[in-house]
């Protein structure tokens, strides 16, 4: 439409750049850093081909958490990754949550793709049955839009780890864990830092090893008591409200 005229345009969207690519081909189009000037092409750049599939990654997950939710015949109770679903059945299963063992579904959300999970079900879409996305204590949500439901497990300020699932457990079963289970949580001990020359106490910190969740998760769903469990209560009541109410 265009013969003769140029266009000079500037941007820092990868996925521009990779849409350019694969509409005009590398010849329809010149590429430049700047101030420098040089011609560069898209794979000059590793990050483009990073971002796109990061996209890419995410538009899947989104497409199989709508599908789920289309698909289930019961509630879905979406947690952030695998170790928390069998935390939240065994839990159930100890403190005689029994209704929700058979009236809800719990499922993975992917980890830090669980922000997605509720954007994806809360952008124009309504859903018959409920679906509860259920984040970590300390994230503190707590909003309704139509079914969808965004929850945060209830926060034990005076528990050991302070992040995750694992703050529903106190001191004294994370210390039996530990004793059985050594490498799992990583402890670092209280110790004075010094702040633009004024002299602190950063308290003892524990969290759980990256590495070993999995390994701590079966330890505590296989030799945990319903004791060991009892500050999932509030979550599981929770739960229950949410579900029952019509």
């Amino acid at each position: 439409m265009f013969p003769n005229v140029q266009f000079v345009l500037t941007t820092h969207s990868p996925l521009f750049i990779l849409g350019l690519q694969e509409v005009l081909g590398e010849d329809g189009f010149g590429l430049y850093d700047l101030p420098s000037g040089q011609q560069l092409s898209a794979e000059d750049f590793g990050e483009f081909g990073m971002a796109y599939e990061a996209f890419v990654d995410t538009k899947r997950h989104t497409d199989e958490v709508k599908s789920a939710v289309q698909d289930a015949q019961k509630p879905l109770v979406f947690v952030e990754g695998p170790t928390d679903v069998n935390y939240m059945k065994r839990a159930a299963a100890l403190l005689e949550f029994d209704i929700l063992l058979t009236t809800i579904e719990f499922r993975e959300g992917g980890g830090a793709n669980l922000k997605n999970v509720w954007k994806g079900l809360t952008v124009h879409h309504v859903h018959r049955k409920k679906v509860i996305v259920l984040h970590d204590p300390e994230c503190g949500f707590d909003e309704t839009r139509a079914n969808v439901f965004r929850r945060s497990m209830y926060w034990f300020e005076n528990h050991p780890i302070q992040k995750g699932i694992e703050n529903l457990f106190s001191r004294t079963t994370l210390e039996h864990a530990r004793e059985n289970n050594p490498g799992c949580i990583d402890v670092i001990g209280e110790h004075p830092i010094q702040v633009r020359g004024i002299e602190q106490i950063v308290p003892e910190t524990w969290s759980v090893n990256e590495d070993e969740k999995t390994r701590l998760c079966s330890w505590l769903c296989q030799n945990g008591t319903a004791d060991d469990f009892e500050h999932f209560r509030s979550t599981l009541e929770m739960l229950c409200k949410i579900v029952e109410d019509s």
